[in-house]
């Protein structure tokens, strides 16, 4: 490789690369070639005097690693250490999608060609949007930290054009829908969870990790600690939330809370047929045989029996995670601000609430400009017209309410009296 001449020990730094890194690298002691790269050469040049000085004082540089072994052996095993079973899907994510394909690359020789061709695969493969996005997720995060580690001169997955998500359309049950879905399953073992699902917003599989221990029936809360979910041949796996704001506690509407008094009876009465081993783990929600429930059987034996009774929506079939969407909606429709509605149903962030729940807030807009417009009716001087939406006009009211000019406004009228006055005179 051509490159600009530089003293000895001071390595060689080579021609910027059509990707745009610029290579450098240093002679070995122990023999070979130690590669770094930059977006310049200031950042080539840097790079490689720290390898210099490392060599200078024995510190050996990191050995080359091949990217399965690098994802599966150091960034899964830190991963690990916080966040504990809650690794398993990236672990199954790498060793389906990624590994296959990429494994045997070296890590620092990873290309954004490469990467991008393996997303492209992935979908021709009949892969979902969504799955994707998942191992394009994973990539990136662990490319970022081999980064940081100086593994890597750069994360080559910031290059690449991940594939757009699609837009599927959330749909939140009507009022009668919600009356035929709870009709349906009244008397049912599994009628509490249809309340919960409905009147807290829960995750189906954080439904499924619920205990007896998360929840408070007489202080009517509940704590999520922790999800469900099957992985692979692993069987049901139990890990933390979907995001740190998955791990959260919230307040019980009180027919919920008394929803699962019933069910606790229930429950206790299924218990005494049973030996002490029927649910160990004390589930709020576990099968007939104590064991914790199985989403993909659940559905079969439960969900799609109850959904066709209560006939709901067919095209497209209404899916049990619409029960989180629609209560997510009901809050924001009774005017729920979006922060406490993001705590609620554990989204990482505001912003997620407002993408998820938009189409509801035109209705909570409308609502907030007319509860405005019937205030300044009240406070607008006798003589000014109000243009009506089909254009004709009309006077702003001459009587005004007492509070404007005797103080004590009503509730949820929150400006102040003074204001009120000067608005008023």
């Amino acid at each position: 490789m051509p490159g600009k001449r530089r003293g000895n020990n001071e390595g060689c730094i080579g021609k910027r690369r059509p990707d745009g890194r610029v290579p450098g690298y240093v002679s070995l002691s122990t023999g070979g070639r130690k590669w770094v790269y930059g977006r310049s050469e200031r950042d080539v040049r840097q790079k490689i005097r720290a390898l210099v000085r490392d060599q200078e004082q024995g510190i050996k540089p990191p050995a080359r690693l091949k990217l399965a072994t690098y994802l599966q052996d150091q960034w899964l095993d830190a991963k690990r250490r916080k966040l504990g079973n809650g690794v398993l899907r990236y672990e199954e994510l790498i060793r389906l999608h990624i590994a296959p394909r990429l494994g045997n690359r070296w890590l620092d020789s990873v290309r954004p060609l490469d990467v991008q061709k393996l997303y492209a695969d992935l979908e021709d493969g009949g892969l979902s949007t969504a799955t994707v996005l998942k191992v394009h997720t994973v990539l990136h995060g662990a490319l970022r930290q081999a980064v940081k580690w100086g593994l890597v001169g750069r994360n080559v997955a910031e290059a690449v054009e991940p594939p757009r998500p699609v837009e599927t359309e959330k749909r939140a049950l009507a009022p009668e829908q919600i009356k035929a879905l709870l009709a349906a399953s009244a008397g049912d073992r599994l009628e509490a969870l249809y309340w919960m699902a409905i009147g807290t917003g829960l995750r189906q599989g954080e439904l499924f990790a619920l205990r007896w221990g998360d929840i408070d029936l007489e202080a009517g809360t509940l704590q999520v600690q922790r999800k469900v979910r099957r992985v692979g041949k692993l069987g049901l796996q139990e890990g933390q939330p979907k995001s740190r704001k998955g791990r959260r506690g919230m307040m019980m509407p009180g027919i919920v809370t008394a929803a699962l008094r019933r069910h606790l009876e229930r429950q206790q009465g299924e218990a005494a047929e049973h030996d002490v081993s029927w649910n160990p783990f004390k589930l709020v929600f576990c099968t007939e045989d104590g064991r914790q429930i199985d989403a993909s059987v659940y559905r079969k034996w439960s969900w799609y029996p109850l959904r066709k009774q209560a006939e709901l929506p067919t095209d497209p079939p209404v899916d049990f995670h619409e029960l989180r969407h629609t209560n997510g909606s009901l809050l924001i429709a009774l005017g729920i601000d979006v922060k406490t509605v993001q705590q609620r149903l554990g989204h990482a962030h505001a912003q997620v609430t407002l993408d998820v729940y938009a189409h509801v807030m035109p209705g909570v807009a409308d609502d907030a400009a007319a509860q405005l417009d019937r205030f300044l009716r009240n406070v607008a001087p006798s003589e000014t017209v109000v243009k009506r939406p089909d254009g004709s006009e009309e006077a702003a009211p001459e009587e005004r309410p007492s509070y404007l000019v005797e103080g004590g406004a009503p509730k949820g009228i929150r400006t102040p009296d003074l204001r009120l006055e000067r608005a008023a005179s």
